[in-house]
Formats: structure tokens, C-alpha cells, sequence
């Protein structure tokens, strides 16, 4: 097998460095990397804790596609999600409603204690990464990242 000469690296890596896609994928899996590990403090996995987050965030109660469409994740991974948070008592299936066929997951008073929790201990492990960061620009990052997730469920298929 031939390796490339080290013209041929500087030259690819200086089309790399000028693209914005490689820094994006390695800033996702620094903050997935980031999650697990601060996240595994509290005894959930980080899809535990967004489709928790969703959960409350949205009122309470989702329908697995739209759990699924909110977290880029395939119904068949949302299902998963889904079985650990109600084998952990945070969430149940609900089939009330008009359409008996149509599930809804809602969060449970066990999974609002334990967020609640969580928070009182000071413990959002966001706080000191993000402690680089005044308030102002902790809103437009926000803000950005909310505009990012929009834009991107544009270019997803439904899964």
C-alpha cells in the first residue's frame, strides 16, 4: 500500500481546516463525550436525560415520533429510549386520548423529582464549560444552536 506524500496531507488538511463540517462533528462529539461522562454521575445515559428534557419541556407528554423527530433518533432507538425511562419509572406509555391507537409518552411525578433533584445540588454539568461564556453570549449560542437544530430537521427524513 502507498502513503501519500506530506504535500498531499497539507494539502487536504488545509481544505479541512477551511471547512466548517469537520469542527462541527468534532464540537458534537465532544459534547456527546462530555454528556455520558457527566451524565453518568446521575445514573442516566444522555438520551435518558434529552427525551426527559423533551418530555417537560413540551408539556409533559410526545408521541414516540415525535420524540424521535425532536432527537434526530430512528423510532426503533426512540423505542428503546422509551422502554429505559419507563423500566426506571420516568416515563410511561399512555394510549388515552381520542385515538386509542396512538401512543403518548408522559413523564412521571418520579422523573420530575428526580430532575428536580438533580438541579437543587447545583449540579448542571454545563455550568463550568459554559463559565467561559457571559450571559449574553451563552444566549446567542443558544440561540444559535436553536436555529442549527431547525435548519437540520429540514435536511432529516423523517426515520
Amino acid at each position: 500500500m502507498e502513503l501519500p506524500d506530506q504535500k498531499e496531507i497539507e494539502d487536504i488538511a488545509t481544505t479541512i481546516k477551511s471547512m466548517e463540517f469537520p469542527y462541527l462533528a468534532r464540537l458534537a462529539d465532544t459534547i456527546n463525550r462530555f454528556h455520558e461522562i457527566t451524565l453518568k454521575k446521575e445514573g442516566v445515559n444522555r438520551l435518558q436525560w434529552g427525551a426527559m428534557s423533551l418530555l417537560i419541556v413540551r408539556g409533559g407528554c410526545l408521541t414516540p415520533t415525535q420524540l424521535a423527530r425532536l432527537m434526530f433518533r430512528s423510532k426503533h432507538s426512540i423505542t428503546k429510549v422509551i422502554d429505559s425511562l419507563e423500566k426506571d419509572g420516568f416515563a410511561i406509555r399512555d394510549r388515552t386520548g381520542t385515538d386509542r391507537r396512538t401512543i403518548h409518552v408522559r413523564i412521571t411525578s418520579h422523573a420530575l423529582d428526580y430532575i428536580t433533584q438533580v438541579f437543587s445540588r447545583g449540579t448542571d454539568p454545563s455550568q463550568p464549560v459554559l463559565s467561559c461564556l457571559d450571559k449574553s453570549e451563552r444566549k446567542v449560542l443558544i440561540d444559535l444552536v436553536q436555529r442549527l437544530q431547525r435548519k437540520m430537521r429540514e435536511y432529516i427524513p423523517d426515520q
